[in-house]
């Protein structure tokens, strides 16, 4: 394998580990391998020859360094010009999509003012507003607190990957809630509990001890 220096790109962020990993995958496709080494993730677009692959290195508290390249397949290939071009515009798209991940998510573990009285109604009908004018057929979410939020299965997965299962887990879990509530107008933050800490119970009871331990955690916040 070959990772020509001219064609490495990188870029330090400072975001938790689970949003970028979240944007690899939105970069590189569904398909992607994941492979860890010390300090450092790999992860890389199933391909027959030359995968573009996302390495992310830790260099300190929730700051990472996120390097886009290719394995060259092809021994003195002439294209590599055109292949760094590509990983360039490859980079782009993913500090890009780690910025919109990061806005999109900032408040998902923030407890909010508790409001038992009733449900904000005015927030569930910006939500669903926002919902229908994309033509989507996706839940709300109706919290604890009584309050609503539009159902994000980045969400989920970011929890998951925060309780210790692996990134291909993590969004498995989050397909599954998904498929559960769909069709549904309205979903309580506990229906989606119990299905989250049941599908990480199959799978490592460590893991569902993490996420519960983690979400009192989040509690306190």
């Amino acid at each position: 394998m070959e990772l020509r220096k001219e064609r490495v790109k990188s870029n330090v962020v400072n975001v938790p580990l689970e949003i970028i990993l979240l944007a690899a995958v939105d970069v590189l496709g569904e398909n992607v391998e994941e492979k860890r080494e010390n300090d450092e993730i790999i992860l890389t677009a199933k391909s027959s020859i030359c995968p573009p692959l996302i390495k992310i290195r830790r260099v300190g508290e929730d700051t990472y360094e996120v390097i886009t390249t290719s394995r060259c397949d092809i021994k003195d290939c002439t294209y590599w010009e055109r292949c760094a071009r590509l990983d360039g515009e490859r980079q782009s798209l993913l500090v890009k999509t780690i910025n919109e991940l990061a806005e999109r998510t900032a408040a998902t573990f923030k407890l909010l003012r508790w409001t038992p009285e009733r449900v904000d109604e005015i927030s569930l009908a910006k939500v669903i507003d926002r919902i229908t004018s994309r033509g989507e057929l996706l839940p709300t979410v109706v919290k604890r607190d009584k309050s609503v939020e539009e159902f994000m299965t980045e969400k989920i997965t970011i929890s998951c990957l925060k309780a210790g299962a692996p990134l291909t887990v993590a969004r498995e879990i989050a397909h599954i809630v998904a498929a559960a509530v769909k069709g549904k107008s309205r979903v309580s933050s506990g229906e989606i509990r119990e299905i989250v800490v049941s599908e990480l119970r199959k799978r490592n009871p460590k893991w569902e001890e993490n996420w519960i331990k983690f979400e009192k955690t989040v509690k306190k916040v």
